[in-house]
């Protein structure tokens, strides 16, 4: 058996490692996706989702292409915490796309591309604690009015619901605070501090 080092690259996602912790993310992986998907020019976006949009008739758009976006965006929700909410909203859409979902799908890609560098840290040391239940909300669900499945994470601060509801920007920037959904740069800037203090 040979020892290849520390994990770098698995599965399209990229490990790192630093005093701070573990950071994995999906770079080029984002990157090949908006190129496949001609997003590469795109205007950036600063958050996912807009809250209180809801589905127009509008007319249907290519249903296996729209699928092809939506299953790449789960695949990259995997390190991306901050996705979560609005890759599930845009699934539900599958059978039968219309063109605001597309629309939305593509908002969610422009966000993509200004956030390229984000992944999660875990932290060496720290504590997570992950709590779970669920519930439904039948009043905020504007598309069609039924149960919606909701999600908690419980973190040392407060209740966070990421996954269930668009939030406001303030507030859609601190829950990906502290879900450790941090920038690339940051990790780099640590590091590169560490080297020159040596």
């Amino acid at each position: 058996m040979t020892d290849f080092g520390r994990m770098r690259y698995f599965m399209g996602i990229e490990v790192i490692h630093s005093d701070m912790g573990i950071f994995i993310c999906q770079r080029r992986y984002a990157r090949e996706m908006l190129v496949r998907f001609n997003m590469t020019e795109c205007n950036l976006v600063r958050n996912p989702i807009v809250s209180g949009t809801e589905d127009d008739e509008g007319t249907s758009v290519d249903a296996t292409k729209f699928k092809q976006v939506v299953g790449s965006l789960m695949y990259l929700a995997v390190t991306r915490p901050d996705l979560m909410f609005g890759v599930s909203l845009i699934s539900r859409y599958m059978a039968n796309p219309k063109a605001s979902h597309l629309a939305a799908t593509k908002r969610i890609l422009r966000y993509v591309k200004g956030t390229i560098e984000y992944g999660i840290l875990y932290q060496k040391g720290g504590k997570t604690e992950i709590t779970t239940y669920s519930d439904s909300h039948y009043t905020k669900d504007l598309d069609d009015r039924q149960s919606t499945y909701r999600a908690y994470c419980n973190t040392q601060e407060q209740v966070t619901d990421i996954m269930t509801k668009a939030a406001k920007l303030e507030k859609f920037d601190k829950l990906r605070q502290m879900l450790r959904v941090v920038d690339i740069t940051t990790i780099k800037a640590y590091k590169n501090r560490a080297l020159s203090i040596e």
